[in-house]
């Protein structure tokens, strides 16, 4: 096997990046570790461009693994197409380990599906040691019935409005207590190709406020959430879940077979209440740099 690789060159990487999770899915499904497309978007999306490094691995004009640190010490990503042999797959996950140990300065954090035993392999025999559990992967199949949803009389569930930018940008904030997500950040991510208006959506109160939302995303005929959230003042009501059940059903209007999500295990009360079911648990992993693993 030929293999090349290069580092990422901008934004107009992000379309071969997306089509591989799409052929990835395509072939092994979607509980095998592979991101959605709109999670390409939407990483890349919410944090300045300066804080992503890629390495991309083709063989010939294909994307066939890559890696992706973020802001320096997360490998957000180790990604390998589905179709290697045990000893492709090894040789370039070790080359993408060793790309990960010469952008890192210090401590590098990364995870894998506990269903992915050839990564684990891989990065225990390369120093990486074991953490807490990291995450669960929730899909839904669109082909069977959605449950119910209600709102409080007056609050709609609906897309955002070119006009309410700021209040869009707001109910993020108070979700995540994350005041680094500015109107600027969100104009970023509504730059994205995989951005789509009709799945940035809400639930609005009477008085206009935002009290929840949920971004989707659609690629390949398949559906994904990312972020979704609740304004503190108005969880515990049910509308976290109503705006995702709208978001199902645009998702099924749209020709969507499936739809997933990934959150933590805390919320797994929540997700199974909107009808998606646990099928991939992530572990999480560390490497701490030494000045004799730098050289």
């Amino acid at each position: 096997m030929t293999v090349s690789s290069r580092d990422f060159v901008g934004v107009e990487d992000l379309p071969i990046i997306a089509k591989f999770f799409d052929e990835a899915r395509e072939l092994v499904g979607h509980d095998q570790g592979f991101l959605h497309a709109g999670d390409v978007w939407w990483r890349y999306g919410r944090t300045e461009p300066e804080t992503h490094q890629f390495r991309l691995w083709f063989q010939e004009d294909a994307l066939i693994g890559f890696g992706w640190v973020i802001s320096g010490q997360s490998l957000g990503e180790i990604q390998l197409h589905p179709s290697l042999t045990d000893a492709e797959f090894d040789s370039l996950a070790r080359a993408i380990v060793d790309w990960a140990k010469s952008v890192c300065p210090s401590e590098i954090k990364t995870d894998c599906t506990a269903s992915n035993s050839r990564l684990m392999r891989v990065l225990e025999s390369s120093g990486f040691v074991k953490g807490a559990a990291d995450g669960l992967d929730y899909v839904i199949d669109l082909n069977a019935p959605l449950p119910d949803g209600a709102l409080p009389t007056g609050f709609q569930a609906r897309q955002v409005l070119e006009s309410e930018f700021e209040e869009r940008a707001s109910v993020h904030r108070d979700a995540f207590n994350s005041p680094k997500f500015t109107l600027q950040r969100y104009a970023r991510v509504r730059s994205m190709a995989g951005y789509r208006p009709d799945l940035d959506l809400v639930i609005a109160t009477p008085e206009n406020q935002f009290a929840a939302f949920c971004l989707g995303w659609i690629s390949n005929g398949v559906g994904y959430f990312e972020p979704v959230g609740t304004r503190a003042a108005y969880r515990r009501r049910g509308l976290g879940r109503t705006v995702i059940l709208e978001g199902l059903r645009r998702l099924q209007v749209l020709g969507a077979q499936t739809a997933g999500v990934f959150s933590n295990a805390r919320n797994r009360a929540f997700y199974e209440s909107c009808g998606f079911v646990v099928v991939n648990h992530w572990q999480g992993y560390s490497f701490k740099q030494t000045s004799d693993s730098s050289l």
